[in-house]
């Protein structure tokens, strides 16, 4: 049997549910009486509580944060292991630690088991727990190109809501370029540039996207762009406090190609890299690398190689 007036009642109270104010114990009895006399409303109550969005697990949360590290970690190692080292890397900067595949895919796999056994389903949103098991079993054993591997890892890593979005979309957008999809490369970069800055890490790589976004303006014949892009690397890490190296070196290179018109914003560049802690050390060693030649031949054919040639490497 219904009742118009404490059916009113219980409109209201679902109308302010996720707002506390206003509930009291005597509204709470009013309600609970009449939901228990009237089928309708009963049934109002129950689909109400079934559709609801509750808080998101803290604990949920984390456990997919940390797995996701961990997939962005095995990425990592995934490319560190790789058997095609001669893979045009042009200077992108991406960072690479030093854990070993085979932990982090034990450091998968246990975040996986946890976030599966809290849910008591079989995923998360449109993310299958066994499609992720699979992509980590992959990592560990498959003979399959490295390069590819990775950036499957990393678009795995980008289906989940996690604080790892910045990391990850900046490695997938590298690895786009290593694989010449400079397009792919670019909404990778920008996706990272449009991630939530949560903290300093977030901003870090930031600054990495805007420098990697220069050398792809490069690659398109866009050294304006590229000088644009590298400035704002430089900009990024300063503002947080992080030495600016790659933006600096970007900026002194792409300068450098722009011949006289740039010699000026160069020679700040490079004034700039030299005051830095280990500024000179850090960038010999960046000329010394197999795939910075280009960039060391172009430097030494300019006031670089006639005022500091210290810095370069025997042509």
């Amino acid at each position: 049997m219904t009742d118009g007036l404490n059916c009113g009642l219980v409109d209201r109270y679902l109308d302010r549910f996720l707002n506390k104010e206003g509930r009291d114990a005597a509204s709470l009895e009013a309600v609970s009486a009449h939901v228990g006399a009237c089928p309708a409303c009963y049934e109002r109550m129950a689909r109400f509580f079934r559709t609801i969005d509750l808080p998101e697990s803290t604990f949920l949360r984390e456990t997919i944060d940390e797995l996701c590290a961990a997939m962005y970690e095995l990425a990592q190692g995934v490319l560190r292991e790789r058997k095609d080292p001669d893979v045009n890397t042009d200077n992108m900067v991406s960072t690479f630690s030093k854990e070993s595949v085979s932990r982090a895919a034990d450091d998968s796999r246990g975040m996986l088991d946890d976030a599966e056994d809290f849910v008591g389903e079989a995923g998360v949103g449109d993310v299958r727990f066994e499609d992720v098991r699979s992509l980590i079993e992959r990592a560990e054993t498959s003979r399959e190109k490295k390069l590819d591997l990775a950036r499957v890892l990393c678009e795995g890593v980008l289906r989940f809501e996690t604080r790892h979005l910045a990391a990850a979309s900046n490695l997938l957008g590298v690895i786009h370029l290593w694989q010449n999809r400079p397009d792919d490369a670019e909404q990778s970069f920008l996706r990272t540039l449009a991630a939530p800055a949560r903290d300093q890490d977030d901003r870090v790589f930031k600054a990495f996207a805007h420098c990697n976004l220069a050398y792809l303006s490069h690659q398109k014949g866009d050294l304006q762009g590229a000088v644009r892009s590298a400035r704002r690397s430089v900009a990024v890490s300063e503002e947080i406090g992080e030495a600016p190296y790659f933006g600096l070196f970007a900026m002194l290179y792409f300068n450098v190609l722009r011949r006289d018109e740039g010699e000026a914003a160069a020679r700040e560049a490079l004034a700039k890299m030299l005051t830095l802690p280990d500024g000179a050390k850090w960038l010999g060693d960046a000329l010394r690398l197999e795939n910075n030649r280009t960039i060391a031949d172009a430097l030494r054919a300019s006031f670089v190689g006639a005022e500091h040639a210290a810095l370069l490497p025997p042509p």
